[in-house]
C-alpha cells in the first residue's frame, strides 16, 4: 500500500458539522473610553448571530441534524482585535460557545515588542500601553488556539524591513478573511494607511464574498451591513464607503438607495447564516440528501493482495479498451522523464494490466474488477498535516463514488457505441444469410431436438432471427442509455412515477459523477491551505445573476434537455468540508498552541512537493495513457476504412475480371474459361462479393463507433491539458524543492535578515492549488456538455 492510501473508508455518510466563523479586524487607536461599549455592542451582535443561525438550522430539517461549532478568529492587536476577542469570550456561557482562535504574526514576545512600540509612536499613555500588552498574555492563555507566525521577525528598521512587516500584516489580513463567514469591522471608513490596514482587510473580504459588520467609529457612526455584491465587490471598500457617504447626503431620496451598504448588522448576518446552510433552500437540499443517500463504496478483497478491503467495482468496458488498444498491435511504452533517464529506468508499460482478482467484501466468487485506494499524495501520518484529516474524510468518500461513477459513465458509452455495428452486424446479415444453411442449422440442431420442435419454433428465413438480434442489440443499447440517462431529482420527482421510469429508473451517471468528483478535488487541494490556516470557504458565485428568478441553480444538463439549468449544490457542500480543519496543530507539543517555524516551514514545503509530485506523475501519466488512446483510435477507424475500401475495390477489380468482352472487341478477354484461373476467379467473386457487402456496411459502422468514442472522451483535448498541468506542476516541485532548502539555511530560530518564508510558502501553495482548481475546472466545463446520449 502506497503512501496516502486510504482503503479503511467509512460507511457513515453523515453531513458534515457547521462550522461558522467570526473574524475582527479594526483600528489600533480606539479611545479607551469607548471600548467598554464597542465591547458590549460586539458580544450584542455574537449573541444575534448565535441566535439566528440556531434558528435557521432549526428551520432545516437537513440542517438540525448536524452537530455545530463557532469560532472566533481574532490577530489580537491592540485595539478593535483586543475588544472583539474579550467579547467573545463574555458569550462562552451559552451553547454553542465561541471558541477564540488568535493567529499571531510574530512568536508572542515579539510580537507584544512591536505592538508597545508601535502604540508609544502614537504617543499612547503608557497605562494603556502596558494594558494592551497584558491582554496578549492574558488572552492567548484563555484562548481555545493560538498561532503564531515564528518563520520571521522584524530586526532593525530599515525600509526592507518595514515592508516585509508590512506585508506580514497583510498575510494576518487574508487569513482572517480566508478563515471568516463574517467579518466585524471596527473602522472608520477611510482607506488604509498602510500596507494591511483595516480598509484592506474589508476589500479582501468584499472580493471573498464574505459578508461584513462594519461598525463605524465615527462620530455619529451607526453599525452597517455590507453585503456581498458581484457587481461592486472589485471596488475598494473605502471608495463605496465614500460614493455611500455622498449618496446619504443627497437632496434626492433616490440617491441614497445602495443595496450594497444597509443600516443594522441584520442583512451581513443573514447572508453569512444563508451561506454555511445547506438545506435552506429545498432545492439544493434534495440534491445533498441524495448524495448523503448514496450507497457506499464496495470494499474488496484482493486475491494476490493483502487482506485489506479497499474499494472497487466491477464496470470494466472502458479500462479493457484503454488497456487492450494500448498493448495492440504493439505495447506502447511510458516516456521516461529527464532524471529516469538520467537514473537509467527501463520504461514499463503505459498501461500495465489494470485488472485484479477479488470477492467482494471477502465473500462469493471471485470477480475481474478495478480497485482504487484513495491518495492524497502524502502517508495519513505526515508531520504537519494532522488539521486537515477532517477534509480527507469526507475526500476519500467522494473520490469513490466519483470513480465508480466515472467508470459507470465511461463503460456506459463504450458499450452504446460498441453495440452500434453489432446491431448493422445483424441487418447485413439477415440480408445476405442464404436460406440453404437455414436448413443447415436445423440439421445440426436436430442432434439436441426434436425436428417437430425445431419446425415450430424456427422461421423458414433468416431474417426474422437477425431482426430480433438487431432489436436486442439496440435495446441493450438503450436500455444502458435509459439507466445512465441525465435525471434532476428536484423537477423530475413527478416525472419517475411514469411505468417506464419505475422500469428503468434514471441514475443520473453523468452529474452524479461530475458533482462527486468536484467534491473530491476541491478537498485534495484545500489540504494544501489547511497546512498553513489558509482553509475556509470559497467565493460561491450569486445565481440570481445568471438566472433572474432567483433560482439557486447552476447550468448543467438534466432529461429535459443538455443546456438546462441544475441546483448548484456541490460548492455548497465542499465549503462546509473546507471549513472543518482548526488552525494547523503542532504533533511535537499537543496543546492550544503551534508555531510556523522555519524547520515546520521545511517540512511543509517538503510535504507540498509530495503532493505536487504526486499529481504531477498522474498528469504525466495522463497525457501519455490519452495521447496514445487517441491515435491508436485514430488509427482504427482509419484501419477499418482502408480495409472497406481495399475489399469493395477488389471486388469491382474480380467484377470487371468477370464481364464478357464482345467478339468485335479490340481488347482480348481478361479470363480464359477453360483455364484454372477462371475457376480461382469464381471462387473469389462470390467470396469477395459478400464480403464487399458485408465489409462495405459494417467496417464503417466500426470507424464511426470508433470516432465517436474519440468524441465522447475527448481524449485529445484532456491530453494537451494534463501536458500543460504537468509543466506549471514541475516548476512548483522546483519551487518547493528550492523553499525547503532556503528555510533549512534559517535553523530553528526565526529568520531575522531574509525575507520572511511564510508568504513564500502561502504563495506556493496557493498558486498549486490555483493549478489544480483550473484543470478542475476545465475538466468540469468539457465534460458538462458530455453527457450519455443515443446519438
Amino acid at each position: 500500500m502506497g503512501a496516502g492510501q486510504v482503503n479503511q473508508l467509512s460507511d457513515n455518510a453523515s453531513i458534515p458539522p457547521l462550522v461558522f466563523s467570526v473574524g475582527v479586524t479594526g483600528h489600533r487607536d480606539i479611545a479607551a473610553a469607548r471600548r467598554a461599549d464597542l465591547r458590549k455592542q460586539i458580544t450584542e451582535l455574537l449573541e444575534q448571530v448565535r441566535g439566528q443561525l440556531l434558528a435557521g438550522m432549526a428551520n432545516s430539517a437537513l440542517d438540525a441534524a448536524r452537530a455545530v461549532t463557532c469560532r472566533f478568529v481574532s490577530a489580537l492587536a491592540p485595539g478593535a482585535d483586543q475588544i472583539g476577542a474579550l467579547a467573545a469570550l463574555e458569550t462562552a456561557e451559552a451553547t454553542p460557545k465561541w471558541h477564540l482562535n488568535l493567529v499571531l504574526p510574530f512568536p508572542q514576545a515579539v510580537y507584544a515588542a512591536t505592538s508597545g512600540e508601535a502604540l508609544r509612536e502614537g504617543a499612547v499613555e503608557q497605562a494603556d500601553i502596558d494594558a494592551a500588552l497584558a491582554a496578549i498574555s492574558d488572552l492567548t492563555e484563555k484562548a481555545h488556539h493560538v498561532l503564531e507566525l515564528a518563520d520571521w521577525q522584524p530586526s532593525e528598521e530599515t525600509l526592507l524591513t518595514r515592508d516585509w512587516q508590512a506585508r506580514r500584516y497583510a498575510t494576518i489580513g487574508q487569513m482572517l478573511v480566508r478563515q471568516a463567514d463574517l467579518l466585524i469591522a471596527l473602522w472608520d471608513g477611510n482607506p488604509a494607511r498602510g500596507r494591511g490596514g483595516t480598509a484592506d482587510v474589508v476589500s479582501e473580504a468584499r472580493r471573498s464574498g464574505v459578508p461584513v459588520i462594519w461598525i463605524d467609529l465615527t462620530d455619529g457612526g451607526g453599525v452597517h451591513s455590507l453585503v456581498p455584491d458581484p457587481g461592486s465587490n472589485h471596488l475598494p471598500a473605502a471608495d463605496l464607503v465614500s460614493n455611500w457617504r455622498k449618496t446619504t447626503e443627497a437632496s434626492d431620496p433616490h440617491a441614497r438607495l445602495d443595496r450594497r451598504v444597509v443600516a443594522r448588522a441584520d442583512a451581513a448576518i443573514t447572508a453569512a447564516i444563508a451561506q454555511v446552510l445547506l438545506g435552506n433552500n429545498p432545492a439544493r437540499a434534495i440534491c445533498v440528501r441524495r448524495y448523503l443517500d448514496e450507497a457506499p463504496a464496495q470494499l474488496w478483497i484482493e486475491k494476490a493482495g493483502s487482506a485489506e478491503a479497499q474499494p472497487g467495482d466491477s464496470y470494466v468496458a472502458y479500462a479493457s479498451m484503454l488497456y487492450r488498444l494500448l498493448k495492440w498491435p504493439t505495447t506502447v511504452k511510458r516516456t521516461l522523464s529527464r532524471q529516469e533517464i538520467a537514473d537509467k529506468v527501463k520504461p514499463g508499460e503505459l498501461r500495465s494490466n489494470p485488472f485484479r482478482k477479488a470477492r467482494l467484501g471477502g465473500e462469493g466468487r471471485w470477480r475481474k474488477v478495478l480497485l482504487y485506494p484513495f491518495s492524497c499524495g502524502i502517508a495519513r501520518d505526515e508531520h504537519g498535516t494532522a488539521n486537515a484529516a477532517p477534509l480527507m474524510e469526507y475526500a476519500a468518500r467522494a473520490d469513490a463514488l466519483a470513480t465508480r461513477l466515472s467508470n459507470q459513465y465511461r463503460s456506459a458509452y463504450v458499450k452504446i457505441f460498441a453495440l452500434a455495428p453489432i446491431a448493422v452486424t445483424w441487418a447485413v446479415l439477415s440480408v445476405m444469410m442464404p436460406t440453404e444453411w437455414l436448413s443447415l442449422l436445423k440439421e445440426w440442431l436436430s442432434v439436441i431436438a426434436p425436428k417437430e420442435w425445431l419446425s415450430a419454433i424456427m422461421p423458414k428465413e433468416w431474417k426474422p432471427i437477425f431482426v430480433s438480434l438487431e432489436l436486442l442489440t439496440v435495446g441493450w443499447a438503450a436500455g444502458i442509455y435509459m439507466r445512465t440517462r441525465a435525471h434532476d431529482p428536484v423537477i423530475g420527482q413527478a416525472a419517475n412515477k411514469r411505468w417506464w421510469r419505475k422500469l428503468l429508473p434514471p441514475q443520473d451517471t453523468h452529474q452524479r459523477w461530475l458533482d462527486a468528483r468536484f467534491i473530491a478535488e476541491s478537498q485534495r487541494s484545500g489540504q494544501l491551505l489547511a497546512w498553513v490556516g489558509f482553509s475556509g470557504r470559497r467565493p460561491l458565485e450569486d445565481p440570481v445573476a445568471h438566472h433572474p428568478h432567483g433560482s439557486d441553480a447552476d447550468d448543467h444538463t438534466h432529461d429535459s434537455g443538455h443546456a438546462t439549468a441544475r441546483t448548484l449544490w456541490a460548492p455548497h457542500y465542499a465549503n462546509a468540508i473546507a471549513a472543518l480543519p482548526e488552525l494547523p496543530l503542532d504533533e511535537t507539543s499537543p496543546g492550544q498552541r503551534s508555531a510556523i517555524t522555519p524547520p515546520r516551514v521545511v517540512q511543509l514545503a517538503r510535504t507540498a512537493g509530495k503532493v505536487i509530485a504526486d499529481q504531477l506523475r498522474y498528469h504525466d501519466l495522463n497525457y501519455q495513457r490519452l495521447q496514445a488512446l487517441n491515435h491508436r483510435l485514430d488509427g482504427f477507424s482509419l484501419l477499418a476504412i482502408i480495409v472497406a475500401f481495399v475489399i469493395s475495390l477488389l471486388y469491382l477489380i474480380l467484377w470487371v475480371m468477370k464481364l464478357e468482352v464482345p467478339e468485335a472487341a479490340p481488347w482480348p478477354a481478361l479470363l480464359d474459361h477453360h483455364s484454372s484461373l477462371y475457376y480461382v476467379h469464381a471462387v473469389l467473386y462470390v467470396a469477395f462479393k459478400y464480403a464487399a457487402a458485408f465489409c462495405g456496411a459494417v467496417l464503417p459502422a466500426v470507424a464511426a463507433a470508433a470516432a465517436g468514442i474519440r468524441f465522447q472522451g475527448d481524449f485529445e483535448r484532456f491530453a494537451m491539458r494534463s501536458k500543460e498541468t504537468a509543466t506549471r506542476l514541475d516548476a512548483l516541485a522546483e519551487r518547493a524543492s528550492n523553499l525547503a532548502a532556503r528555510a533549512g539555511a534559517c535553523g530553528e530560530a526565526s529568520c531575522i535578515d531574509d525575507a520572511p518564508l511564510f508568504e513564500s510558502l502561502v504563495g506556493l501553495l496557493l498558486e498549486t492549488q490555483s493549478v489544480l482548481d483550473e484543470d478542475l475546472a476545465d475538466w468540469r466545463f468539457a465534460y458538462a456538455a458530455r453527457p450519455i446520449t443515443l446519438g
